[in-house]
């Protein structure tokens, strides 16, 4: 199980199908004194993003009782891994032939 804000480990740790609480509790300071992100952030979100610690208790304990991964993860999950398997090194080990030779 992942908890993240609006980091970019959200995206790498998507491709392994384990639960994801989205807990952006300082999201409009980091957007007002940070910067910018590069999706519109609920439209990233695997469940509803928990808003504060109670929420996000709350999200742990149901996410370790029922264990149900929504629809909607995997949809975002396919929007971000092309491939979800074994072969990524044999991937880049290909193209890297393919360009240098």
């Amino acid at each position: 199980m992942l908890i993240a804000d609006y980091s970019g480990i959200f995206f790498d740790f998507l491709i392994s199908g384990k639960p994801i609480i989205m807990a952006p509790i300082d999201y409009d300071n980091y957007l007002k004194h940070d910067r910018a992100v590069y999706y519109e952030y609920h439209s990233i979100c695997p469940t509803s993003p928990c808003n504060n610690w109670k929420e996000i208790i709350k999200s742990i304990k149901l996410l370790t009782h029922e264990r149900n991964i929504p629809n909607r993860y995997y949809e975002i999950q396919k929007k971000f891994h092309k491939y979800n398997d074994d072969k990524s090194s044999e991937r880049v080990i290909e193209e890297i032939k393919r360009l240098v030779l």
